[in-house]
C-alpha cells in the first residue's frame, strides 16, 4: 500500500491523538491482566503439582519394609454352599526360582534389550526411555517407559499398580514407584534385581519364571536354550496371553523378531547368529505338555476353567496386569466364590471315568511326543507327534493316517520306527517324553438356567495330570452336528413368525443353493414327504431343516447364532443351508452349546455362564463381582414352542435313550458325518441343562457306537437331578399361546376332505403363538373321480360305473418354486396328473354328464410379474436379490372371467406363494399358485455343502416313530469344515 503526503501526515495525527492513546493504555492494561492471570495459574500448577510430588513421595513406604517378591497369602475357592474346595498358593502353582548362574547371558540379554536396553546405565528410572515413550505416543504407537526395576516393583508391591481408578491415584502410584526404584537400586545390585524379575515375571499359560516356562514350553533346562528360544520367552512378557507362544506363535513371532533385532543392534549376538536364530522354526518344537509341569496339586477342569475366567476378568474389569491377576489370585489371599456343586462335580467326574460306559467301543490312546536330538555336528533339531503325522501323511502320502493306537506298546512302535528315519550314527538323544490320551474323549457341562452358574464341568476323561491343560468342554471346538437345527434354523423360523410347528416341507430330492449337490438324510437315499417342523425336529430331518432355512433366508441365522453365544461364528461362511445342520466353519464348544440351549430353558433369555459370583480381597472388600451379560433372544412364546416339540425327541424321537426317570425331558440329538462327533444336550423344567460330547482328539475317527452318548448322558443326568432335587415340576406352555387345528400336510387350516386322506386323517391340534394360527385353508386334499379302470382322472366318456370319487393329495411345489420332486410317501396318494385315455366318444356306451358348474373356457391365457411372461404352470419366477415387492397381472382365457389375487405383493426373503383365482360367468372357480423367489440378500445359498451322511440305522416313516431312535443327521466332512481339538 502507498500513502501520499497528505495521507502521511494524518497518518501521524492520528496516532498522536488523545483518543488514540487512551484506547492503547486500555489495551496494555487488559493484556497485564491477561498475563498475570495465566502466571498465576501456572504458579499455582506448579506449587499444587509440587505438593502432590512430595505428599506421595513423603507416603512412599520404606525401601527396607518393601518385599520385591508376591506376598505369600494364599487364597482359597469355595463351592456354592461356602465350603472350601481347593487352597490356591504359588507352592501349587507353576513357579520355580532360578539362580543367576543358571541363567544364561543370552536369556537375560534377551530380556533386557527387549524391555530395557538401558537397565546397566540408569540408577532405577529412565529419562530418555520417558522421553522416547511421549514422543511414541504422540505418534499414535502405544509404548510404555518402565524400566525392569520399575516392573518388578509394580508387578509385586503395589496391590493397584496398574488399575487406578482416578488419575490421581495413577500419579501418586507412579511418583512412589519412582522413589521405590531409586531406593531399590541402592539396596540391590543390578544382577539381584534383574534375577528376581526373570524368576517372578509372568510367561503365559500359568508359567511364572523362565525356568517354568522353559520347562513347560520347549522341556529344556535354561543352560539348554539357543537363542531363538531365549527370544521366544522374552517376546511373552509385553501380552502374555497373546503372546502365548503355544496359543499364538503368530503374536509371539513379531514380537520374537524385534527381540532379535534388539540384541544385534546392541551387539549381544552377532549377524550370523541372528541369521540362524531367524531361520529356525522354534514353533515346531513348542509343546504345552511337559511332564516337568505336573506338581503335587492337580486342579479339576472346573477350577481350570474358574481361574481363566478369573484371570480375565481381573484384567478387564479390574484392570489387573495379567501378572498382578496372577499374583492375587495364587499369593494375595483372596476368597473366590464359585458356583460349582461339589455333590454334582464329583457325579460328572466319575460318571465320564467310569469305563463301563465306554464298553460299546474299543479303548485307544493318542500321543504327545517330545524328542530333542543334538547332531553330530552339534547342532539340535527337535521332534514332536506333528514330525510323525506330517512323515506318514505328506512324505508316506498316506492321507488317513492317525495318531490314534489300539495300545501304548503299538504308540511306542510306531514311535521307534519314525525315530529309525531321522537318526543318524553319532547322532545322541538329550531329551524325549510321551504322553498317552485315553480315547475317545468326553466332556460334559451342567448349568443352572434361572443364573447362568455353572454348577460342573468336565473337560476329558482319564487321568488329569496337569493344570491349566486342555479343557475339551470349554477350549475345544468342534461341529455341533444336528444340534444346530434348533438354533440356526428352527428358531428363527418361530421367533421371526415366518413359520409354526405345523409349517409343512417337503422331504424330497432338494439341492443346496444353485449346486449340483443334494441334501441327504442321515437314514439314507429314501424320502418321507410332506412333514411338519415339529416332524422335523423330533426326528431330526435333514432336508426339513435346510428346507426351512432356505425359506426365512440363510443369513437370518447368523444374528441368531450371536445372540445365542456362539463366539466363532463366520458372518460370511456360515450364511448358508449347510449351517442348518452343524456344517459350519469353526465349531462351538461344548459350554456354548450348554448355554444357548439353557436361554431356550429360560424362556428365551441368554445369561452368561460363569464359574465364580464374587472375589473378596484379604480384608474383606469385594474386589469383584460377576456382571453377567443377559439379553433376550427369542420371544417366550418361541421357547415355549421349541421346549414342547423337543419333549417329543426324547418321547418318540431319536432321543429316546436319553429320556430319564427323575424328570421330564426337553432336549436335542447330534451327531456329525460319519459318527466323528456325537452329542446330546437337554433341560429339565426345574433349571437344569447339560450337555455331552463325545469323539476322538483327532477329528476324523468314527465312534464305533454312534448311540453311546444317549444312555450315558440318561445315566449321568438321573443322578444329578436327584441329587441336587430338582425332580420337581413339569413343562408348561407360558406366553401368549393358542391351540388349533390344522392339516399336518399343508400346515393350513383343514378343508373337508383332510379328515378322509388315504393314509390316514391329516387333522392334528398344533401350538401356535397368538397371531400366527394360518387363516388359508388346506390345498393338499382334493377329491377327484376317477375312472377305476385307468386310475386316471376320469373324463365325460368313462363309463358311470367305472367312476368314483377318491381323495388325493396334491404336492405343492417346491420351497424354491420348482415342481416337486422325487418318489416320496405321498407319492402313492398324489392325485393323478393326465385323464382317462381309454374311453373317448368313439367307445363311450354311457358317458358322463357334461359339466354345467365351470366354464370350459374359464383359466388363466397370461401371466406377468414384473413384467416378464411367466411359462404355464407352476408360474414360477426367481426375481433379483434386494427386490421387495412383485407385481403380478393376469390374463383369463374367458373375457368374461373375474380374476381375484393379482396386484402388488410384498416379498420375503425366500419361496412366497400367491393364488390366483379364475372365476367364470357361471360362478365356478379354478385357483392358480403364483410362487415368487426372493434369493437370500446379501449372500446366496452355499456353493459348496455338506451332501453325505453317516450311516446310521434306519427307521420307520415319522408316523409310526422308532423305539430304537436313529442318530442325528450330520454334515459332510468333505464339504465343511471340522476344527481339529
Amino acid at each position: 500500500m502507498k500513502f501520499d503526503s497528505q495521507e502521511v501526515k494524518n497518518k501521524q495525527q492520528g496516532l498522536t491523538s488523545k483518543k488514540h492513546k487512551k484506547t492503547t493504555k486500555k489495551r496494555v492494561k487488559v493484556v497485564k491482566y491477561i498475563l498475570l492471570t495465566l502466571l498465576s495459574i501456572i504458579c499455582i500448577g506448579v506449587c499444587t503439582g509440587l505438593g502432590v510430588v512430595v505428599g506421595a513421595a513423603k507416603s512412599t513406604p520404606d525401601i527396607t519394609e518393601v518385599n520385591v517378591l508376591p506376598t505369600m497369602y494364599p487364597s482359597v475357592i469355595l463351592d456354592d454352599a461356602g465350603n472350601q474346595m481347593i487352597k490356591l498358593s504359588m507352592a501349587g502353582s507353576k513357579r520355580t526360582e532360578a539362580t543367576s548362574e543358571e541363567i544364561p547371558d543370552r536369556l537375560k540379554w534377551a530380556f533386557v534389550d527387549i524391555e530395557d536396553e538401558r537397565f546397566y546405565q540408569h540408577s532405577g528410572i529412565d529419562p530418555v526411555g520417558i522421553l522416547r515413550a511421549i514422543i511414541d505416543n504422540l505418534k499414535g504407537t502405544k509404548e510404555g517407559a518402565s524400566t525392569i526395576t520399575q516392573q518388578l516393583i509394580k508387578n509385586n508391591v503395589f496391590e493397584t499398580g496398574g488399575r487406578e481408578r482416578s488419575t490421581g491415584s495413577l500419579i501418586k502410584r507412579k511418583i512412589q514407584e519412582w522413589v521405590l526404584a531409586l531406593n531399590l537400586e541402592k539396596q540391590m545390585t543390578k544382577d539381584e534385581i534383574l534375577v528376581t524379575y526373570l524368576n517372578t515375571i509372568n510367561l503365559g499359560g500359568g508359567n511364572y519364571g523362565v525356568k517354568e516356562a522353559a520347562k513347560y514350553y520347549l522341556n529344556k533346562d535354561l543352560s539348554q536354550l539357543t537363542i531363538s528360544e531365549c527370544a521366544v520367552l522374552a517376546a511373552i512378557t509385553q501380552n502374555p496371553s497373546a503372546n502365548n507362544p503355544a496359543l499364538h506363535p503368530e503374536k509371539n513371532r513379531q514380537r520374537m523378531n524385534a527381540v532379535l533385532a534388539n540384541m544385534l543392534e546392541n551387539e549381544h549376538i552377532t549377524q550370523a547368529e541372528y541369521d540362524e536364530a531367524m531361520a529356525d522354526n522354534v514353533y515346531d518344537r513348542i509343546s504345552t505338555i511337559s511332564s516337568s509341569t505336573a506338581n503335587s496339586s492337580i486342579y479339576s477342569y472346573f477350577v481350570d476353567a474358574l481361574l481363566e475366567e478369573v484371570l480375565e476378568d481381573l484384567q478387564e474389569d479390574a484392570g489387573y496386569t495379567y501378572a498382578q491377576a496372577y499374583n492375587a489370585v495364587f499369593s494375595g489371599g483372596l476368597t473366590i466364590y464359585s458356583t460349582q456343586n461339589t455333590q454334582a462335580q464329583r457325579i460328572v467326574e466319575t460318571e465320564l471315568n467310569n469305563e463301563e460306559n465306554y464298553d460299546t467301543v474299543d479303548i485307544s490312546y493318542s500321543i504327545s511326543w517330545d524328542l530333542s536330538v543334538k547332531k553330530k555336528d552339534g547342532t539340535m533339531r527337535y521332534y514332536n507327534q506333528t514330525a510323525i503325522d506330517k512323515y506318514y501323511r505328506e512324505e508316506l502320502e498316506n492321507e488317513d493316517y492317525r495318531l490314534n493306537f489300539d495300545t501304548k506298546e503299538e504308540a511306542d512302535e510306531e514311535i521307534a520306527r519314525f525315530k529309525e528315519t531321522i537318526l543318524e550314527s553319532g547322532d545322541e538323544i538329550t531329551y524325549e517324553n510321551v504322553v498317552y490320551t485315553l480315547q475317545p474323549q468326553a466332556s460334559f457341562t451342567l448349568m443352572d438356567y434361572t443364573n447362568g452358574h455353572v454348577l460342573a464341568i468336565v473337560g476329558g476323561r482319564g487321568e488329569k495330570k496337569y493344570n491349566l491343560s486342555q479343557n475339551r468342554a470349554t477350549n475345544t471346538t468342534r461341529q455341533p452336528g444336528s444340534t444346530f437345527k434348533i438354533v440356526a434354523a428352527f428358531a428363527p423360523a418361530l421367533d421371526t413368525g415366518a413359520c409354526t410347528l405345523a409349517t409343512t416341507f417337503d422331504d424330497a430330492p432338494f439341492r443346496y443353493g444353485h449346486t449340483d449337490k443334494y441334501i441327504r438324510n442321515w437314514w439314507g437315499d429314501e424320502y418321507r414327504g410332506l412333514h411338519t417342523i415339529r416332524d422335523g425336529i423330533r426326528d431330526s430331518m435333514n432336508i426339513v431343516a435346510c428346507k426351512t432355512l432356505y425359506y426365512i433366508g440363510a443369513s437370518q441365522c447368523i444374528p441368531y447364532l450371536q445372540s445365542f453365544g456362539y463366539k466363532h461364528i463366520d458372518e460370511q461362511e456360515d450364511a448358508n443351508m449347510a449351517t442348518a445342520i452343524g456344517g459350519i466353519t469353526h465349531g462351538i464348544t461344548n459350554l456354548e452349546n450348554c448355554a444357548a440351549f439353557a436361554s431356550i430353558a429360560n424362556k428365551g433369555e441368554y445369561i452368561e455362564p460363569t464359574f465364580y459370583t464374587k472375589i473378596v480381597s484379604r480384608d474383606g472388600k469385594v474386589i469383584l463381582e460377576k456382571n453377567q451379560d443377559r439379553h433376550r433372544v427369542i420371544e417366550e412364546e418361541t421357547a415355549s414352542l421349541l421346549t414342547n416339540a423337543m419333549r417329543d425327541v426324547v418321547r418318540s424321537g431319536t432321543g429316546v435313550k436319553c429320556a430319564i426317570d427323575a424328570a421330564p425331558l426337553a432336549g436335542k440329538t447330534g451327531t456329525t458325518n460319519n459318527t466323528y462327533d456325537i452329542w446330546f444336550v437337554g433341560y429339565v423344567p426345574n433349571g437344569l441343562c447339560s450337555c455331552i460330547w463325545i469323539g476322538y482328539d483327532a477329528n476324523g475317527i468314527t465312534i464305533q457306537d454312534p448311540n453311546m452318548q444317549k444312555p450315558f448322558y440318561s445315566r449321568v443326568m438321573n443322578q444329578l437331578v436327584e441329587a441336587l432335587d430338582r425332580g420337581d415340576g413339569s413343562f408348561e406352555m407360558t406366553g401368549d399361546i393358542v391351540q388349533a387345528t390344522v392339516c399336518n400336510k399343508s400346515g393350513l387350516r383343514p378343508n373337508e376332505f383332510c379328515g378322509d386322506d388315504p393314509g390316514g386323517s391329516c387333522i392334528i391340534t398344533e401350538y401356535f403363538r397368538a397371531g400366527t394360527v394360518p387363516a388359508d385353508t388346506c390345498e393338499v386334499h382334493e377329491k377327484v373321480k376317477i375312472c377305476k379302470e385307468t386310475g386316471m382322472i376320469a373324463n365325460e366318456f368313462c363309463p358311470k360305473d367305472q367312476v368314483e370319487e377318491k381323495i388325493f393329495r396334491v404336492r405343492p411345489n417346491d420351497v424354491d418354486g420348482t415342481e416337486p420332486k422325487g418318489t416320496t410317501p405321498d407319492s402313492q396318494y398324489e392325485k393323478p396328473k393326465e385323464e382317462c385315455k381309454i374311453h373317448n366318444k368313439d367307445t363311450a356306451t354311457s358317458t358322463l354328464p357334461p359339466e354345467t358348474t365351470e366354464s370350459s373356457d374359464t383359466g388363466l391365457k397370461k401371466v406377468t410379474v414384473n413384467g416378464v411372461e411367466l411359462t404355464s404352470p407352476p408360474y414360477a419366477l426367481t426375481v433379483s436379490a434386494g427386490t421387495t415387492t412383485a407385481t403380478i397381472k393376469a390374463t383369463a382365457s374367458d373375457p368374461n372371467a373375474t380374476i381375484k389375487g393379482t396386484g402388488t405383493k410384498e416379498l420375503a426373503i425366500g419361496s412366497n406363494t400367491f393364488k390366483i383365482t379364475v372365476i367364470a360367468p357361471n360362478g365356478s372357480s379354478k385357483s392358480y399358485n403364483v410362487v415368487i423367489v426372493r434369493p437370500d440378500d446379501p449372500t446366496d445359498p452355499p456353493t459348496d455343502p455338506p451332501t453325505d451322511p453317516p450311516t446310521d440305522p434306519p427307521t420307520d416313516p415319522p408316523t409310526d416313530p422308532p423305539t430304537d431312535p436313529p442318530t442325528d443327521p450330520p454334515t459332510d466332512p468333505d464339504e465343511t469344515t471340522n476344527e481339529e481339538p
